[in-house]
Order: structure tokens, then C-alpha cells, then sequence
């Protein structure tokens, strides 16, 4: 029972990686042979029937607890029973004999036997002192024997070989025993980097499963080892939840900083298992590092992987360019990040700088607001950074840093810059690529020119913005400038600033703004800027500008495309409350064919200001929806200003309004003063050419009344419908002015059902005027009426007409009853005759109860209209010339019989009676001469249009 115990106590220790291995063949050689003299697994030891033991690898750390030595032995047993391991154990000894204390690996530790035709890997570990070289080790494999002297027998020694190494070369893999199966593991890249105070390593490891089994990589820890001894840290990705399949590989990248005062020549790459009681570190793995002065940069424009979670990303200085501005000097660097990989990968945390020939280093700006980095997509980043006037770029490289878990940054390339150092100017109508956002952006100017007004000069450029990415890329942070060659700089807006780009969408843009009358467009250039962080923003892109002519006097006309767009006038017509500018555009399709009407608007600049009117806007007055070969239609575009607005300089300029409800200008039309309306004689017919509203404007009767209290202005004009079917008339408006008078606004009345083809209606315009307001001519300027939605107190008038009304041609209160125009009627009073009217003429009884009025007329219709005139009354007044006070009136029906009226019958040689009612007739009237009055009353205003004097 002793013995077993013995054996039991000595085997109980700690634990390690144990698998199945390559097994060489058991030669029946008694004590030990070798296959390859610098190869530690060469040697076999037979350790009973045919069963054998040899040491797959050996590797030496140094760690806090001291020098480590780790050694893996494969037991293999071939006989047909299996074999117990508590029978055997390690020792391990120096050249001199010193003796070291082995313990298993924790891993190994439940590994007890090995069964039969199988084989076991147990690894072991010693803490031997640091002068022992690997080279020195003996390895004793002993069996528990209590019949032997200390009960152990050598089953034999394997001594590691003199010309021996546990390192394995740079360009070679190394077979690691981890976690119960074989890994192979290769360093594929090692980049070094030195800067004054360190060396910084960039590690890519390739990991390959040859095992049966997948394996968690989360207990694998790397260390970077120098010859002195020196360890040093390594900086892994987190492995916890990384797991290997058989036959996997993965690339897996180390970050590591060696202190230059370590005065290290050659660095070892260590990769360990942890004891979990101990601490204990134990080296499955060390691999050479090349040895460089310093890490050899990359040449312009060729690619150099990064190994980033195991997946290849490459990275690529695309171009670089120097620019100044205002005194001081830019270099813009774009660099390409492409995931060429199988997986997505967080995207690094990277810090760039540009470092000169002295040494002297510029650090780089640059924004990424990517989390993550897809399978197959490409990052462009622009990186930009202010330098001095002694930059060289030829002798200048930009190192590149990634961050690591320790937020130290480790550089992972150093880059050639091109020598072409000065950023060049694109020409017009040439594609420019950026980075915006990390994505590609085609830019272009399409074209530039400037009008200019009075002292200023306003620019307007056409730019293209083409997104070539996959994603929306929003233009917040992208601003414009104009900079002159001396360097002066101008802001440019555009609309809609701030926009968004969609993938695989044209956006055109159109930059503004004001500039000197005397700077010259061909010297200047444009500048593109990405605001980055609190700055202003550092300049991207230059582009070439030539300026065209734009601009034309009002009347005139430019080719836009397929079509022909002429501003004909430019009028100032008035409002109740204020002044309106409308500006009449005609555009005409020039093509062969069929075209949309093109979204046409615009505004106006007073003085060279760009007025904000709080009344604007755009009309088409034909009812089209397409213009044919050939055809035209008609905008106006109309602005409220202040009546008291002295315009010394007008211009309209014309737009166009595009799908992102941006507006594009297209040219300036400019005069000194507004487009003159011309006057024109009363009997002059306006036509409106409008489709779907063609009609005839004509002016009937004008005349000046007045009450006695007030002068009224009043008007009758004719609309005539020109349609080929029915349609509802343009409501008009109109105002007059008198000898440079005040301008009166004149209401018109509206007429709101359709009128037939040829039909007519007579409207009726009336406005209060002051007493003596004219004396020889009266202007009426009448014009189609637009409503500024429910308002229809400040209304617009478009395309006006102006009559120039002599004094002949405004009738006024007539001193005869004969022909007296009311409406559509001409009305004579050939005789009249008065008289008392007694109640009942059967009777000899004088009982007056009133007046008889007697009418012998004519009453003449003048052509029919299909309009009513509901708020129109013809009123006849009889008053005592002795006592103007006694009045008695009536109101006359024409054709029909109403409450109230008296009917008067059209046509000629009528006589009508009319009885005015008053028993107080006969006491009141003197009975010698009376006035017989003609009223025309119109919406509650009596005029008085015909008086004469008759006798009893």
C-alpha cells in the first residue's frame, strides 16, 4: 500500500496543454536515439515493451516568479495494455547537475494513463535560474521503482542539442500543443517602428487548427521576450469569445512598445497558457522577429495590409496635395481603408501624422463616424493638417497608428507621399473626387458667371455633387468660399445647405454670392471645405472658374436648353396697401417636339438689394400642362414692396426650381426703371391671349359724379369670352391717378359663372374720389386680378392696360333728359308732364292724394350681357323748385314687374304714368316749377346722371 501511495503523492501537481502528437517508431533501441542532432524531438527513450517517451518542444520565459522552463513530453504506448503515467516522472538537470523542481500543468494534471495503440502529451514546467541556457538542459525520464536506490530508475536522458533553439525561425510555423490539440502558428508580418523613445510592434500571427477539436483561444497570452530577458507586454484582441474550428485559421494582430533604452538586438514573440493557482506563464510558443533599423514605408500608391480581427484590410495613401490660404500652408492626405476580409470588423481607432525630413512631425485632422467596417466596403478618410513654409512633401512620409486596449497608439505603416506637392486647381466641367464622411464624392463645376448691379457683382455657380457610395451622406459641414489670387476670401450660400446626398443620386447645387464689381472671375478660384472638429474647416478642393454672360435688359430673352425664356416687362402696379412688382416671363419651346413646362420663377432686386416681400408669388396663365413645338406660356411672377420704394436699379432675376425645391438661377434681366405701361385711347380693345381665358377687354361708359357731399369715379367695362366653349372670366382689377395725383384703387365687380363662347358681361367699376380730384385727363389702368389666397385685400394686378380717359370721354351730370346711358340701355324723356292726382276722378270732389307724372320716352337696349344687374337701380326724382325739400322719387324696373318699382317697358314712343303718393301734396308744392332727376344707383351710391327744370 506504501508503494502505490508513493506514487499517487509524487504525481499529484499541476496542469497543461496534454493531445495526441507525432509519433516517431519505437526502433527497440534500449536507451536513446536521434533522427535530426539540433532537433530536441529526435531523441526517443524506450520506457518499457513498446512503449517510448520524447520531448515534442521545450521553450525558456522569464516572469516575475523567475526563469521559466516548459517542456511537452509524448508518451506512446504501442503495447496491448494501457500504461499507467503515475509510474513515471521527469527530472531536469543542468550540464553541472544541478537539479530543478518539475511540476505538471494544471491542464495535465487528471491525465493518468494512456491507452493502449495511443499516445499522450503531458507538459511540464521547472523555475530554473537565469544562467542556465536551454542548450545546457538534461531531461531524465525516470519510473518509480521502490526496488531501486531513492525508488526511481533512469529510463534514459535526453539532452537538448548544443546547436539547438526553442525559437522558432521568422519565416517558419511551429506545431503549439493548447488546450488538448495542435495549433500551428506562423508570424506572417511583423512590422517594427522607432520613433526617440520606443519601438513599436505591429504582430500579425496566423493560427491554424490542425486538431480534431475546435478550441477557445480565450487562455492564450502573448509576450514580447528580448535576448537580455527582458518581457514585455502584448496587446491582443479579446479572445474570450474567439473559438477555432479544425482546419480554421485566423490572423490574429499584436500590438506591443519595447523602450529604445532597452538596448535589445533581437525580440522573441512568446505565446503562453496561465496557470490559474500559480500565475505561472508557460511558454507553448516563440517565435523570431525580424530585426529593422526601421519600419521600411510603404511606396505612394501601392497597398499595405492591415491584419485587423483577423481580417485582411488594406490601406492605401490615394493622393496628397499642398495648398495655402491666406498666408498659411495645408497638406491634404486621402487615405484608402478597404475590408477585404470574409467578416465586418469594428473600425480602428487610427491617429495619423506627417513627419518631415528634420524629424519635425504634423499631426493629421480628419472625422470618421463609421462603427464598423462592412465585408468588401472602402473608407476613404481626408486627413489635413496645417505646416510650415519649409515642408518638403518629397521628403516627408505619413505614419499611420492604430490604438490599442491600452489607448496607446502603435504604428502599423509608414507611407511615401507623391511628389506632386500643390494642389491644383480643377478645371470646369471636369470630375473632382472628395471625401465627404469617409465616403466618395464626385464633384464638378458646371459653370460659373456674375451679374452685376450697380456697385456689386453677384455670383452664381453651378456645381455637381455625385454620390458613388452606399450611403446618405449629409453636406452640413461642407462650406464654400471664393478666393481671390491675392488671396482675399468671399463666402458662397447655396440652397438647401446642409443637404443630403443619396447614394447613386446627382445633386446640382447652386452657389451665391455677392462680390466687388471689379474682380475678375478667371483669377480666382473656388474652395471646398470640411469643417472638422471647432475649425473653420480645411480646404479639400480648388476649381477653376470663367465667367459668363448672364445678364440682359428687361424685354429681352435667353436660350435655357430646348427652350426660349424672355422677360417682357418688369411693371409697378399699386395695391390698397402697398406697391406690386410683377415680372411677365413668355417661355417658348424651341424643340421639334412635345416638352414639360420647365419649373420657372424668380425675384427681384431694388437697387441691387434682393427684396423679401411678404406677398410673392408665380403664376402660369395658361391652362397647359405640356408645351408642343413651337408653342409658348406665360408666367408672371409678382412682389408686394413699399409704396414709398425709390427705384433707381431693377432687376428680375429667373430661376428654376428643381426636384429638392432648390432654386437655380439662369439669368439677370435689369433696367433702370420699371417696363412703362402704355396708354392707351377709351376705345382701345385689350385683348388676353392667356389659354383658357382668352377674352376682350372694352371700356363702356366713364364718368365723374358727384352727391353733392362726395365725387364719385365711376366705370363700365365689357369682357368679352374669346374661349371656344364656356369658361369663367379672369376677375379684373384697376386703379386711376389724375394728372400725377394720387393713385385710387377702383373696385370691379366680379361675375362668377361661365360665359358662352362670344358672351359678354358688363362690369361696373366705382371708386370715391376727392372733390376736383381731375380736371382734363383721368388714367384707368385695368388689369387681371389674382388673389393672394382669402385676402383679397391686397390684390395683384397683372398685365395691365392703362387708358388714357380725356375730358370728353368722362360723362358727367347731364342738363338734358335725352339719351342718358344707364347700363345697357339708352333712356330719353321726350315730355313730362305733372299734375295733382285726384283719388277719384267719378266725383266732383277735389280729393288730391298725390302727384301724377307723366312720361312720354324712349327706352333703347344696347346689346344683351349674361349678367344680372342686381345691385344696379334706375331712379327717377321729382323735386319743387321752389322747395328743394319736398322731393318725391321712385325706383324703375325695366321689363319687369318688382315690389316696390315702378315697370318701365323698353322701347320707342312709351308712355308711362307714375304716382307719387302723398295727400300733402297739394299744401307743399308751390306748383310752379319742379326738377325731374335721373339717379344711378350702384352697391347703395346714387349718381346723378341727368337734371332738368319743367313747368307745371
Amino acid at each position: 500500500m506504501r508503494h502505490r501511495f508513493v506514487k499517487v503523492a509524487a504525481i499529484t501537481l499541476t496542469v497543461s496543454a496534454v493531445s495526441m502528437s507525432n509519433i516517431l517508431p519505437n526502433n527497440n533501441q534500449s536507451y536513446v536515439y536521434a533522427a535530426s542532432q539540433n532537433e530536441i524531438s529526435s531523441q526517443v527513450v524506450n520506457i518499457g515493451g513498446k512503449s517510448t517517451a520524447f520531448i515534442s518542444d521545450a521553450h525558456m520565459l522569464m516572469q516575475d516568479q523567475g526563469n521559466v522552463l516548459s517542456f511537452s513530453v509524448t508518451y506512446s504506448n504501442k503495447n496491448e495494455r494501457e500504461m499507467n503515467l503515475i509510474d513515471y516522472w521527469m527530472r531536469v538537470k543542468n550540464k553541472n547537475g544541478k537539479v530543478f523542481s518539475v511540476k505538471i500543468s494544471e491542464q495535465d494534471k487528471n491525465k493518468t494513463y494512456v491507452a493502449s495503440d495511443t499516445s499522450v502529451t503531458i507538459t511540464y514546467y521547472a523555475l530554473v535560474d537565469k544562467q542556465t541556457k536551454i542548450n545546457d538542459f538534461i531531461f531524465d525520464v525516470i519510473k518509480w521503482d521502490f526496488d531501486a536506490v531513492n525508488y526511481e530508475r533512469t529510463l534514459g536522458s535526453i539532452k537538448y542539442p548544443a546547436k539547438g533553439t526553442d525559437k522558432v525561425p521568422a519565416t517558419s510555423s511551429k506545431n503549439m500543443i493548447y488546450d488538448g490539440t495542435n495549433v500551428k502558428a506562423s508570424v506572417k508580418q511583423a512590422i517594427v517602428h522607432k520613433d526617440q523613445n520606443n519601438s513599436y510592434f505591429t504582430i500579425n500571427l496566423v493560427l491554424d487548427n490542425t486538431g480534431n477539436k475546435p478550441v477557445n483561444l480565450g487562455k492564450m497570452k502573448f509576450f514580447i521576450q528580448t535576448e537580455n530577458q527582458l518581457i514585455y507586454n502584448v496587446e491582443a484582441e479579446d479572445l474570450s469569445n474567439v473559438s477555432l474550428q479544425p482546419r480554421e485559421k485566423r490572423i490574429i494582430t499584436l500590438q506591443s512598445m519595447v523602450p529604445i533604452a532597452s538596448t535589445a538586438k533581437s525580440f522573441t514573440l512568446a505565446v503562453v497558457t496561465a496557470e490559474e493557482t500559480s500565475s505561472i506563464k508557460i511558454p507553448i510558443g516563440l517565435f523570431t522577429l525580424p530585426i529593422s533599423n526601421q519600419m521600411p514605408s510603404i511606396t505612394f500608391g501601392k497597398v499595405n495590409p492591415l491584419y485587423l480581427n483577423g481580417q485582411i484590410i488594406n490601406t492605401l495613401v490615394k493622393e496628397a496635395q499642398i495648398y495655402q490660404d491666406k498666408g498659411k500652408k495645408y497638406v491634404f492626405v486621402d487615405f484608402d481603408v478597404h475590408n477585404t476580409g470574409s467578416e465586418n470588423v469594428k473600425f480602428p481607432d487610427l491617429k495619423f501624422y506627417i513627419k518631415d525630413k528634420s524629424g519635425k512631425q504634423y499631426l493629421m485632422n480628419f472625422e470618421n463616424e463609421s462603427a464598423e467596417l462592412q465585408i468588401g466596403e472602402k473608407k476613404s478618410l481626408q486627413l489635413s493638417a496645417e505646416i510650415t513654409g519649409d515642408f518638403d512633401m518629397n521628403k516627408s512620409e505619413l505614419v499611420a497608428q492604430l490604438k490599442n486596449s491600452k489607448n496607446a497608439y502603435i504604428p502599423f505603416g509608414v507611407y511615401q507621399l507623391p511628389k506632386q506637392a500643390t494642389m491644383t486647381a480643377t478645371p470646369i466641367g471636369k470630375n473632382k473626387e472628395l471625401i465627404i464622411n469617409n465616403s466618395k464624392v464626385d464633384t464638378k463645376v458646371n459653370e460659373s458667371f456674375v451679374n452685376k448691379v450697380e456697385n456689386n457683382s453677384y455670383l452664381y455657380t453651378d456645381f455637381t455633387f455625385q454620390n458613388n457610395s452606399q450611403e446618405t451622406i449629409n453636406l452640413k459641414d461642407v462650406s464654400f468660399t471664393l478666393q481671390t489670387k491675392n488671396g482675399t476670401s468671399y463666402p458662397l450660400t447655396y440652397s438647401g445647405e446642409g443637404i443630403e446626398l443619396l447614394p447613386g443620386i446627382n445633386n446640382n447645387v447652386q452657389l451665391t454670392g455677392m462680390l466687388p464689381n471689379d474682380l475678375v472671375l478667371k483669377d480666382s478660384e473656388l474652395i471646398i471645405r470640411i469643417k472638422q472638429d471647432n475649425n473653420k474647416g480645411f480646404i479639400v478642393a480648388s476649381y477653376k472658374l470663367d465667367e459668363k454672360n448672364k445678364q440682359g435688359s428687361i424685354g429681352g430673352n435667353f436660350t435655357y436648353g430646348d427652350y426660349e425664356v424672355a422677360v417682357t416687362s418688369v411693371e409697378r402696379t399699386y395695391l390698397e396697401k402697398s406697391d406690386m412688382l410683377v415680372a411677365d416671363i413668355l417661355i417658348t419651346n424651341n424643340s421639334n417636339g412635345s416638352k414639360k413646362i420647365p419649373s420657372i420663377s424668380g425675384y427681384f432686386l431694388v437697387n441691387g438689394v434682393k427684396i423679401q416681400p411678404k406677398n410673392m408669388g408665380t403664376l402660369q396663365l395658361d391652362d397647359v400642362d405640356i408645351l408642343t413645338s413651337k408653342a409658348s406660356t406665360n408666367f408672371v411672377v409678382y412682389a408686394d414692396i413699399p409704396y414709398s420704394t425709390d427705384i433707381k436699379q431693377i432687376s428680375f432675376v429667373v430661376t428654376e426650381k428643381s426636384d429638392s425645391k432648390d432654386e437655380k438661377v439662369l439669368h439677370q434681366f435689369s433696367d433702370t426703371k420699371t417696363s412703362t405701361i402704355i396708354k392707351r385711347e377709351k376705345n382701345y380693345t385689350y385683348s388676353i391671349e392667356n389659354i383658357g381665358m382668352k377674352s376682350e377687354i372694352s371700356i363702356g361708359k366713364t364718368a365723374v359724379y358727384g352727391d353733392g357731399k362726395n365725387d364719385f369715379f365711376y366705370a363700365e367695362i365689357i369682357l368679352t369670352n374669346k374661349e371656344r366653349r364656356a369658361v369663367n372670366l379672369t376677375d379684373l382689377g384697376g386703379y386711376i391717378q389724375a394728372d400725377g395725383k394720387a393713385v385710387i384703387p377702383i373696385d370691379i365687380n366680379t361675375f362668377s359663372e361661365q360665359v358662352f363662347p362670344d358672351g359678354r358681361v358688363l362690369l361696373s367699376a366705382m371708386a370715391r374720389i376727392p372733390r376736383n380730384y381731375y380736371k382734363e385727363e383721368l388714367d384707368l389702368y385695368v388689369g387681371q386680378r389674382i388673389h393672394e389666397k382669402d385676402d383679397t385685400s391686397n390684390n395683384a394686378l397683372i398685365k395691365s392696360v392703362a387708358y388714357k380717359l380725356k375730358k370728353e370721354d368722362i360723362v358727367q351730370k347731364q342738363n338734358e333728359l335725352t339719351e342718358i346711358n344707364y347700363l345697357n340701355y339708352d333712356f330719353s324723356i321726350n315730355n313730362s308732364f305733372a299734375s295733382f292726382h285726384v283719388r277719384d276722378k267719378s266725383t266732383s270732389d277735389f280729393d288730391f292724394d298725390g302727384i301724377e307724372l307723366s312720361l312720354h320716352y324712349d327706352l333703347i337696349e344696347n346689346g344683351a350681357y349674361e349678367n344680372d344687374f342686381e345691385k344696379h337701380k334706375l331712379i327717377i326724382e321729382l323735386v319743387d323748385a321752389d322747395k328743394p325739400y319736398v322731393r318725391y322719387s321712385k325706383v324703375l324696373s325695366i321689363d319687369e314687374f318688382k315690389v316696390d318699382t315702378e315697370f318701365l317697358e323698353s322701347g320707342e314712343g312709351k308712355i308711362k304714368k307714375i304716382i307719387f303718393k302723398d295727400e300733402n301734396a297739394i299744401f307743399e308744392v308751390t306748383h310752379h316749377k319742379y326738377m325731374l332727376n335721373i339717379y344711378h344707383e350702384y352697391d347703395g351710391n346714387k349718381f346723378l346722371l341727368a337734371s332738368k327744370e319743367n313747368v307745371w
